[in-house]
């Protein structure tokens, strides 16, 4: 059986075609899959009689002949005229995946009977007989294939389809699309790295994470003009709003299943290269601020009334409508049509902005209250008391929404200390106007 091995190695690689790179891909393909079932179904029949013994192990020598001679050459040839060619070799391109893998396979076979500890560096030799040329293309070919299919889906997707109840079941909160982005990249992407990478040879990350960037890239930019040309602009609209609600739930859906890919894949992201997952929370971000100027169109007219309050008692009025408007468009609006891990980021916007806007008010009527004329004192700090003293139950009115609105830690955020540093200001403020 051992001699008889080797006569049909030598004369199968003798008999590769040599002329039309089709014919020559399709029979290594054949050839190298068919010897893998050879091997397989030789040590399972001479193990039955035989257990120490391994028909792989006693072929071994005329195998790595064959790996490094006969397999090398061809595909080195193979390769080169893939290079060269110039169009239309997108089914070559595929076919020389798959002999690729069926190599591979046939590699990591012959490793576990043989217990072969060269089996990385032999995978790393296919790599290099196909050249990172050819492998760039294979992801270039796979990247065109997902952006084809996410364009489709694309096109096929109505957004305010999850605002709808069909059957009685709870409302979706990402659209359609986002639900088959994953299997897209997962099928044309993920699957192509697990084929050219091994636990310790992975150079063609790049290839990847470049691929993922590209599919995410379009995404984005399809997603945001699938929706209303305001997407961007602060639209007070409601109709507008619940639009952008699932664009930053798709955002953020994506944007947590390419992290999981990183993660299982390449682990760190090489130096030079866009993280994907970071491009579409910038991207969740930009939505985010659009809704929050959105709503803080209807919380700036309620801060104004606070502030243009002639006394105590409208003031506190004023106060309370604020905080009744903004729990129903925050809490009841916003926390309904958003995911969790969405809202939480749009939390983080809508705090900052407010924070922003109280700061500017306070700004203007510090600058206001100190230039104030000898003539009116009395009058003109009673009125900035009043105003700070506005301005400071809005921050605690703002500072306790975030608080009741789940599971955010409002002192882990940004701006929360620079919330506590603005009310430090404003009763001190507030404080030197009672003493004037």
């Amino acid at each position: 059986m051992k001699s008889e091995g080797q006569r049909w190695l030598e004369k199968k690689a003798g008999n590769v075609p040599a002329l039309v790179p089709s014919d020559k891909i399709k029979y290594l393909i054949e050839f190298t899959e068919c010897t893998k079932d050879f091997l397989d179904a030789a040590d399972r029949i001479i193990g039955k009689v035989y257990p120490e013994v391994s028909y792989t192990t006693a072929i071994y020598e005329h195998l790595d002949k064959y790996f490094q001679k006969d397999l090398k050459d061809n595909i080195n040839g193979i390769a080169l005229e893939l290079i060269l060619m110039a169009d239309e070799k997108d089914q070559l391109l595929m076919d020389a995946l798959r002999l690729f893998e069926s190599s591979k396979n046939l590699l990591f076979y012959v490793n576990k009977v043989t217990k072969d500890q060269t089996f990385e560096e032999r995978f790393e030799s296919l790599c290099l007989w196909f050249g990172a040329e050819i492998i760039e293309s294979w992801f270039n070919w796979k990247t065109r294939v997902a952006i084809c299919q996410i364009r489709m889906a694309l096109c096929f997707d109505d957004v305010m389809g999850m605002n709808t109840y069909k059957f009685g079941f709870a409302k979706e909160k990402i659209s359609s699309t986002a639900k088959v982005i994953p299997d897209i990249l997962r099928t044309n992407l993920v699957e192509l790295w697990q084929i050219v990478s091994n636990i310790t040879f992975s150079n063609y990350n790049r290839f990847f994470i470049k691929s993922l960037h590209d599919c995410c890239r379009l995404f984005v930019s399809g997603l945001l003009s699938n929706s209303p040309t305001v997407v961007l602009s602060a639209d007070k609209r409601k109709t507008t709003r619940k639009k952008l609600y699932v664009v930053a739930n798709d955002l953020n859906f994506l944007a947590s299943f390419v992290g999981q890919i990183i993660s299982n894949t390449v682990k760190t992201l090489p130096a030079d290269v866009v993280d994907p997952k970071a491009f579409l929370s910038d991207a969740i971000q930009q939505v985010c601020v659009a809704i929050c100027e959105s709503l803080l169109f209807v919380a700036n007219k309620r801060i104004k009334r606070v502030i243009e309050a002639g006394n105590k008692l409208k003031q506190k009025l004023a106060v309370v409508n604020y905080a009744v408007i903004m729990e129903r468009k925050i809490g009841k609006e916003a926390n309904q049509y958003l995911t969790s891990d969405a809202f939480m980021i749009f939390l983080q916007s809508f705090g900052q902005r407010i924070l922003d806007i109280i700061q500017n008010y306070a700004k203007f009527y510090d600058i206001e209250h100190s230039v104030k004329t000898s003539n009116n004192l009395k009058s003109k700090g009673k009125k900035s008391k009043l105003i700070f003293q506005g301005l400071f139950e809005v921050s605690k009115e703002t500072e306790k929404l975030c608080l009741d609105l789940g599971e955010m830690n409002v002192s882990r955020q940004a701006w929360y200390y620079e919330f506590k540093e603005l009310e430090r200001k404003m009763k001190e403020t507030s404080n030197d106007s009672e003493a004037l």
